[in-house]
């Protein structure tokens, strides 16, 4: 499956992102891409936007606001909050030692075989993604609320800009 939407409209986006991230991480920052689902590469130093609106977005605000008292009305979307999580995996990386990113890949794979709900949940509590997520959370945390807002606005501006013209092929 290939996807295709307008050039300008992602152009626009990946400079804005890139830019951002640079912003945060200067020394080394990853590179933004767009793919099919949001994913953070540490070892290459990669992160993909979603070109689609993750189908989680229920239980991810379930553990935000289980971990982070985050407001159920609160004006930021949850997708800018995926993908400061993203940049979190990049910024958290270097904390877990080898063998807690392998036993975190087993815990992954063994979690992706379920179905169940629960999964879902189990998976935010990952020591890795819990780490990516308190990074993304901090860091809105840091921020004087309308310059959070700002931020998400740009953000999902330029996002739902790409993918109101996505075709699927």
């Amino acid at each position: 499956m290939t996807f295709k939407t307008n050039e300008k409209s992602v152009l626009a986006l990946l400079l804005w992102a890139n830019t951002f991230v640079e912003s945060l991480i200067e020394e080394e920052p990853p590179l933004i891409a767009i793919g099919k689902t949001y994913e953070a590469f540490p070892i290459t130093n990669l992160i993909k936007i979603g070109a689609f609106r993750p189908t989680d977005e229920k239980m991810y605000e379930m553990f935000l606001e289980d971990l982070f008292g985050r407001e159920k009305n609160s004006k930021i979307d949850f997708e800018f909050v995926v993908f400061l999580h993203e940049i979190g995996h990049i910024e958290t990386n270097g904390a877990f030692s080898h063998e807690e990113l392998e036993q975190y890949e087993k815990d992954v794979a063994e979690i992706e075989k379920r179905t169940d709900e629960n999964r879902l949940l189990e998976y935010y509590d990952l020591n890795v993604e819990w780490s990516a997520t308190k990074w993304a959370i901090y860091y809105l945390y840091s921020l004087p609320y309308g310059e959070a807002l700002k931020l998400e606005n740009e953000y999902m501006k330029l996002l739902n800009e790409m993918r109101k013209e996505i075709t699927i092929e």
